[in-house]
């Protein structure tokens, strides 16, 4: 699902306009499991209610379309300046 970039959604480095990813984590509310807060769990139809960590509960996130490019400079800058 690909959805349109807020204004304020640029990529910090670049600033090209940032692309929204489905996570991998969670399904397409944000969650990823059920806890209903019992040892062991009797509910007829535990539906997901805990807040996936890695979205925040978005079900998504923004990433710049270059981001690899990005790591891949900052590992070489790493790399001549000598830092590890």
């Amino acid at each position: 699902m690909v959805r349109r970039a807020q204004e304020a959604d640029l990529c910090a480095i670049c600033g090209n306009e940032k692309e929204w990813e489905d996570c991998w984590n969670c399904d397409e509310d944000g969650f990823v499991d059920h806890d209903c807060g019992e040892d062991v769990c009797c509910c007829l139809n535990p539906e997901p209610n805990v807040r996936c960590d890695i979205c925040e509960g978005k079900a998504g996130y923004s990433v710049c379309p270059f981001a690899e490019e990005h790591q891949q400079e900052r590992q070489r800058i790493d790399f001549i300046s000598g830092k590890k």
